[in-house]
């Protein structure tokens, strides 16, 4: 099964960004979390979960993601 980890994450990710792309920003957001859960240590999806949460007005929960990217990757910022 970890094995099927990496490709899961690159689905839930895919699917985000078209959930995002068509506007459907807490679905986007969904998604990415699923993502994070299965890789907690990706800077990346915080970011685009931090996208999708801002799109749709969780301008709190965005900010505490774009937080955790700086967190992780400090020259992101």
């Amino acid at each position: 099964m970890a094995s099927d980890t990496p490709a899961e994450v690159r689905n839930l990710t895919r699917r985000g960004h078209a959930y995002a792309r068509r506007g459907e920003h807490a679905r986007a957001a969904e998604c990415f979390s699923g993502a994070i859960d299965l890789d907690p240590s990706d800077p990346e999806l915080y970011f685009a979960r931090g996208n999708a949460l801002a799109a749709a007005g969780r301008h709190a929960d965005a900010v505490a993601d774009f937080t955790r990217v700086v967190g992780l990757r400090p020259d992101y910022a």
